[in-house]
């Protein structure tokens, strides 16, 4: 078995990552069945039978595309008025690589377009019932039907679309410049082997494209402020395009039901509710959430890494975590699926109107040993979820994000050892919104004071502060709160008061 690093397979940006989710996938279903593949400091790794160049002529002479089409979206090539570079491209090759993409192609045109009157997710299950099985990965990414009508994860935005761009179109726009079938005026045929080269093995001197990146790459986006005359262009090496919309098919959501409940709701790996805390640009701004992506270290097959997408939880508190702060806590205390090393974080910000873009917000790595200093703050969640779900004055708000950022402050320490400051400044920030509240004759009647803290699991986490000479404060707060003397491993601390 060769080693082979992917140079150009880094975990940031999410471009990269989904880059490695992509090769390792399409490695193994149509060269490699045996392929593993893992995550180290130099980015993606693959074990395989197959030798570089073994690797680069399978991506070059014989990758078959996953068939990547969104009927359902303005601009995806189906419409009278879209772009249809791409599609009558890979219409009209005679290449046997394209066999199925025509043949879903063929598929949509024969089912037609949404009828005015007729609901997306009506037209989306019609689609779902009658296209080949080879369009359905893209399907199960990009869409999910529950009960309340059509979802969309944000990975792939609103079903396949950022805003005007629609990443399908794009997806088979790419495809003619990778595959030089029918080389089109930006990509010559000599290119696609060094793009090819530079997207795996982060070798320099290609010249890429002028095409959208969508929200996967900030740094290629473009836009204002992106270069040092002010507005840049978007410059996007087709492979990579190409290769992180094949990786976003293992990121398969899926319509649950709850325990104990009747109503099926959205289920996407590693997908959570914004919290902006954890990070130094963090502010309350539009976001659609965040993605953590999973890092592992030991070598894992395709089917392995397609499990821990579909089956790997961040459990919180007994259920499945919501936010990003419980998924933070939740690794803290190793409640989350345990072949995962660390997590790339990504928030998924809104910039310049309806754009958006995957912002790497750092790494999150998986401790040792559950951190039993987090996990005393889950006593605050339920008091935490009655002030978010409350309309409450701008004020109380920051308050409240201020106790976000201390819950992070404590999660991602490392280590329960000597985490009592931070735990004194998460108290602190409770007192104050707590504070708040009171004064606020509206904000009272919605949100009633703090409850349900254990004093004494307090104290085990905060008793070698306590231990400490200098935090005289600390140690008449307990005695005040408790309303007995202190003890510390046995014996009975007294408060000098001189």
């Amino acid at each position: 078995m060769n080693e082979i690093p992917l140079k150009g397979c880094q975990p940031e940006p999410l471009a990269g990552y989904l880059k490695a989710l992509g090769v390792l996938r399409l490695v193994s279903e149509q060269a490699d069945s045996l392929v593993r593949g893992h995550w180290s400091g130099a980015g993606f790794v693959l074990r395989t039978t197959l030798s570089p160049d073994d690797l680069c002529a399978y991506f070059l002479n014989v990758y078959r595309p996953t068939p990547v089409v969104s009927p359902w979206n303005g601009g995806s090539g189906f419409g009278p008025k879209d772009n249809t570079d791409g599609l009558d491209a890979i219409n009209g090759s005679n290449s046997d690589r394209l066999d199925n993409y025509k043949a879903v192609i063929a598929a949509v045109r024969s089912i037609g377009a949404k009828p005015d009157a007729m609901e997306k997710s009506d037209y989306l299950m019609m689609l779902r019932n009658r296209l080949p099985d080879e369009a359905l990965p893209w399907l199960d990414a990009a869409t999910v039907l529950n009960d309340d009508g059509a979802s969309f994860p944000i990975l792939l935005g609103t079903g396949g679309n950022d805003g005007r761009l629609d990443f399908s179109n794009n997806f088979m726009q790419r495809l003619v410049d990778v595959l030089a079938f029918s080389p089109t005026k930006k990509a010559m045929t000599n290119h696609p082997a060094r793009w090819l080269d530079h997207a795996l093995f982060g070798v320099a001197g290609a010249a890429f494209v002028e095409a959208a990146i969508g929200q996967f790459d900030p740094g290629s986006a473009g836009g204002s402020n992106s270069s040092p005359n002010g507005k840049g262009k978007s410059l996007a090496n087709p492979w990579d395009f190409v290769l992180m919309i094949e990786g976003a098919l293992v990121f398969a959501a899926a319509a649950v039901r709850k325990r104990g409940s009747e109503k099926r709701t959205i289920s996407v790996p590693f997908t959570f509710r914004d919290s902006p805390a954890g990070y130094s640009s963090a502010a309350k701004e539009n976001s659609r959430g965040e993605i953590w992506a999973p890092l592992w270290t030991e070598p894992a097959t395709a089917a392995s890494v397609a499990s821990l997408f579909s089956e790997g939880r961040i459990t919180w508190n007994g259920e499945q975590a919501r936010t990003g702060l419980d998924a933070m806590r939740a690794v803290a205390t190793l409640q989350h699926d345990r072949r995962v090393e660390a997590f790339a974080r990504f928030a998924m910000a809104e910039r310049f109107g309806l754009s958006n873009i995957a912002v790497p917000v750092g790494r999150v790595v998986v401790p040792t040993a559950v951190r039993s200093d987090v996990e005393v703050t889950q006593q605050l969640d339920r008091w935490l979820q009655s002030v978010a779900r409350s309309t409450l004055p701008g004020a109380i708000s920051v308050a409240e994000r201020n106790i976000a950022t201390a819950l992070f402050a404590v999660a991602q320490r490392g280590s329960a050892v000597d985490s009592g400051p931070l735990l004194i400044d998460l108290l602190r920030a409770v007192f104050a919104l707590e504070q708040l509240v009171a004064r606020s004759g509206g904000a009272r009647g919605k949100v009633r004071p703090v409850s349900g803290l254990v004093a004494t699991t307090w104290h085990a986490q905060l008793a070698p502060l306590f231990a400490r000479p200098e935090n005289v404060e600390a140690r008449i707060a307990w005695a005040l709160a408790s309303g007995r003397d202190l003890f510390i491993n046995g014996e009975q601390c007294r408060i000098d008061a001189r």
